[in-house]
């Protein structure tokens, strides 16, 4: 607070409200198929409706971010099961995603293995690429500390995420 020139004294608010909604529905449908006894295909279909909702206002008029997005997902998965051996299983599959926004199709190849040493240890593998559609974006603020905040792919400023992932070990 403050005196003014006439001797009032004057209080002002230099508050922030920050709201971030996240909504994420989606409907998935899977079936497998035995084929033989060490071999079985799994696939499916799937859709999302996803949508983000984030509000930076400040002094309760000032609206300095005000982002409400939404995205349609669907796409189609499948993956092999195949056991050559009692100690050898073998899991190649693939996801195919329509993300509405970019309107691009995105591959996902995934595949595991595993192999049973003895009763008591297993080595395992397992590599793929995912898609991330959802972002999390920092918003730096040196006043108050550094926000983040879920924002939706576009095409254009916030690029879809990719990873490929490279795993393996043993368990006992």
């Amino acid at each position: 607070s403050y005196t003014d020139d006439e001797g009032q004294e004057q209080s002002f608010s230099t508050s922030t409200v920050e709201k971030n909604n996240l909504y994420d529905v989606g409907i998935k449908s899977d079936w497998v198929w035995t084929m033989q006894n060490q071999l079985k295909l799994k696939y499916g279909v799937f859709a999302s409706r996803q949508h983000i909702n984030y509000d930076y206002v400040q002094n309760d008029t000032s609206h300095l971010i005000n982002q409400h997005n939404t995205a349609l997902l669907g796409g189609l998965f499948a993956e092999l099961e195949y056991d050559p051996t009692n100690t050898l299983h073998l899991q190649p599959g693939i996801r195919m995603t329509q993300y509405g926004p970019t309107g691009r199709f995105y591959a996902e190849p995934r595949f595991s293995a595993s192999y049973v040493l003895n009763d008591n240890y297993t080595l395992k593998f397992a590599t793929g690429q995912f898609y991330q559609f959802m972002n999390e974006v920092t918003r730096d603020d040196i006043a108050d500390g550094n926000r983040q905040f879920w924002v939706l792919s576009n095409n254009s400023s916030i690029p879809v995420g990719r990873s490929r992932h490279l795993m393996g070990g043993i368990s006992y």
